[in-house]
């Protein structure tokens, strides 16, 4: 399984089997990155929210590997529903993961978490139309090789499908 992949329309391939560093504290997260990599994975899950991009980096630069046999994806945090803060989430992971590109770029939710979790019905249409539209910018500017989403509903994918 840790050789298999997914087919991207876009050419790339995506790992099957990822690692997720949800809750791993940056100050650990670098040791399990190391070893999952040993262990051969090469697709390694993180997000802004997890606080860990820094332990993931240098994970990665301390196993040896080229960058360019590591799949990352990481996620626009949720809270994030405007043009500037998805350029500057994006940015930051760009800093914090010490590379030049991202793999896959997700929005992580639809809406803001406390909301999601609260079942609001509220939605994020036209803000997820403004934060997906800068994710193309970074995937037209070579910073991003794919784009996807993260918990979203049937609705909420219809909604970017349309306006993008």
């Amino acid at each position: 399984m840790l050789n298999e992949f997914y087919n991207v329309s876009n050419g790339i391939k995506i790992p099957k089997r990822s690692f997720g560093t949800w809750h791993i504290p940056n100050a650990h997260v670098l040791s399990a990155v190391r070893t999952v990599l040993d262990a051969g994975y090469r697709h390694i899950d993180t997000a802004v929210n997890y606080q860990n991009e820094q332990g993931v980096a240098l994970g990665i630069k301390e196993s040896g590997l080229n960058r360019k046999d590591i799949f990352i994806t990481t996620k626009i945090p949720a809270e994030a529903k405007t043009a500037e803060e998805a350029k500057d989430m994006i940015t930051q992971s760009l800093r914090n993961l010490d590379t030049d590109y991202i793999d896959l770029l997700l929005i992580h939710a639809p809406k803001p978490w406390d909301e999601h979790f609260r079942g609001s019905e509220k939605t994020y249409f036209g803000e997820n139309i403004e934060v997906w539209k800068v994710m193309e910018e970074f995937y037209h500017a070579g910073k991003v090789r794919a784009l996807g989403v993260s918990n979203f509903a049937q609705q909420d994918i219809e909604n970017l499908i349309q306006h993008s």
